[in-house]
């Protein structure tokens, strides 16, 4: 079950999500640490540099890089919460919706050095308050997280994805993505959904079982724990 402390409702793309993502290793980019030699605790280079942009983002409080938008990412900012509903409709579950905006998006703040934001937080409870475990800390949700890809050939290879293993061997990223807001939301499951209204068949929704996915579980944390030290360590050389 997910702390609700961990929980922020600040707004997507604003100054806030901004800062609050300073530094943290999310889900989106969490594939980019896992390479050949993870196993052996080596990241590769990629995640290396990855890690580096991130300690400067923690020293200087500045981003690593410019944020800029494609017209594939506009093109997915723009289905997604459709994306979302047709998902969630078919799996006969509700977002779980920030009140003050009626968005989805809720940026989850796993510690000082990791995050995600989950396109949905997913319930089978449409009524918010029975998400509440007894003590009232603690919510039970499944994250979702959709792509909408404008390129025919790129929703085609992720339609035809069945699996979590179909989707490893297609887009790592996207697999790896998943894996990290299951942890991170301490989920049973979580959803992974391609998307494209203009199709016949609008959308390829994968489910990720925790239990059939306990080897790259514990992978993940191997690789979360080195990528935190290294991160650490960058840090380190400037105080």
């Amino acid at each position: 079950m997910l702390d609700i402390t961990h929980i922020s409702h600040t707004s997507v793309y604003n100054e806030d999500w901004r800062k609050a993502r300073l530094g943290k290793i999310t889900a989106s980019m969490f594939g980019c640490i896992i390479g050949k030699d993870i196993e052996k605790g080596i990241i590769n280079q990629t995640g290396i540099t990855y890690l580096e942009g991130l300690a400067g983002e923690i020293i200087t409080q500045r981003p690593a890089q410019e944020e800029f938008f494609t017209n594939a990412t506009n093109h997915g900012n723009a289905y997604e919460p459709e994306a979302i509903e047709y998902f969630a409709n078919q799996l006969g579950m509700f977002p779980l919706r920030n009140s003050e905006r009626g968005d989805s998006h809720r940026l989850i703040i796993h510690d000082e050095y990791s995050g995600c934001t989950p396109d949905a937080l997913l319930s089978k409870e449409s009524d918010v308050n029975k998400l509440f475990d007894t003590s009232g800390n603690f919510i039970k949700v499944t994250p979702l997280e959709t792509k909408c890809p404008p390129v025919h050939h790129r929703y085609i290879k992720l339609f035809k994805c069945k699996t979590p293993h179909d989707l490893k061997i297609v887009e790592p990223k996207y697999y790896w993505q998943v894996i990290t807001q299951m942890v991170f939301c301490g989920s049973i499951n979580a959803y992974f959904g391609a998307y494209n209204p203009f199709f016949t068949v609008k959308g390829r929704l994968i489910e990720f079982k925790q239990l059939e996915l306990m080897q790259d579980i514990k992978l993940f944390h191997n690789a979360l724990s080195l990528a935190t030290e290294e991160l650490k360590r960058n840090i380190k050389l400037f105080s």
